[in-house]
């Protein structure tokens, strides 16, 4: 029993050790288009000579474009002779579940904080939608529609203006 104890204090020690020094093995890709819609990132590879190509999403409830990219990265795939086989390409994950969840919607929880955020974002922008000379930060509120939608197009062209 103690040389089991020892053992796995053993264990335990050097794992603590080379965990800063070979990492945990989690990795994060570029996250310069985290947070926006796939139409609006896809246009930004696009128009740097990049190809978006979708790589995983998670829900259905939102068409493509409006769905939001949770990760993107550059592609890493080597052909035969080591050279990179996809120049250019970006690969996206997506979550394309409702902002805030609804009856039969799947979503964040009004609960928790993403959610409880989210709802109160919406209901700003049913606001700016009513009168957009509300919204004190265009370029932000501006965010907020791509990010969350439900901003009129006469709300957006309004906004676009005072940026």
């Amino acid at each position: 029993m103690k040389s089991f104890m020892v053992a796995g204090l053993g264990s335990l020690v050097s794992a603590s050790i080379l965990m800063p020094i070979f990492g945990t093995g989690v990795a994060f890709g570029d996250s310069q288009y985290s947070g926006q819609t796939f139409a609006k990132a896809s246009e930004a590879v696009k128009s740097n000579g990049g190809t978006p190509v979708i790589s995983t999403t998670v829900g259905s409830q939102l068409a493509t474009d409006d769905c939001m990219v949770t990760n993107a990265h550059k592609s890493i795939t080597l052909d035969s002779s080591g050279k990179s086989a996809h120049d250019g390409t970006w690969l996206f994950d997506l979550n394309c579940n409702q902002v805030v969840a609804g009856p039969g919607k799947p979503g964040a929880s009004a609960a928790t904080a993403e959610g409880a955020r989210a709802k109160a974002i919406q209901s700003q922008i049913m606001g700016w939608n009513r009168k957009p000379e509300y919204c004190t930060d265009p370029k932000w509120c501006l965010a907020m529609c791509d990010q969350y939608g439900g901003c009129a197009a006469e709300t957006k062209q309004y906004l676009a203006g005072q940026s």
